[in-house]
């Protein structure tokens, strides 16, 4: 360990097969968590469409340095705990026409943060 942080040293994470990766911060605001999510899609979108292995090498340090997708999960389920995603998701699928009174429920697909809040949403 290293003698002022207590923390275990590179050389003791290497040798005992630990991650040297720092642990991403605790998403404590709404808007540290907006601003991960906003900027994990972003690297992501353009990871999507580059074939320059260069431009992967960046994408990939940049999703490192916002805490990579640990930190984006965690972002995901503190916007979610505060705001039900899934209310906005029935509006929209109302003014869509497929959730209308007398149809019956549509099936529905759990993603990322549209959680099985979803299910429960009248």
């Amino acid at each position: 360990t290293h003698p002022r942080t207590l923390a275990p040293s590179r050389k003791h994470c290497l040798r005992m097969g630990l991650s040297i990766v720092p642990l991403p911060k605790r998403i404590k605001s709404r808007k540290h968590a907006r601003k991960v999510t906003s900027e994990y899609h972003r690297i992501t979108e353009r990871l999507h469409h580059t074939t320059s292995s260069d431009e992967r090498a960046k994408c990939a340090e940049e999703l490192q340095a916002i805490g990579g997708v640990d930190a984006y999960q965690q972002a995901s389920q503190f916007n979610t705990a505060l705001h039900s995603t899934s209310r906005w998701v029935a509006r929209r699928l109302r003014a869509h026409g497929v959730l209308a009174a007398g149809k019956p429920a549509p099936r529905v697909l759990e993603i990322g943060a549209i959680n099985t809040q979803l299910l429960d949403t009248p």
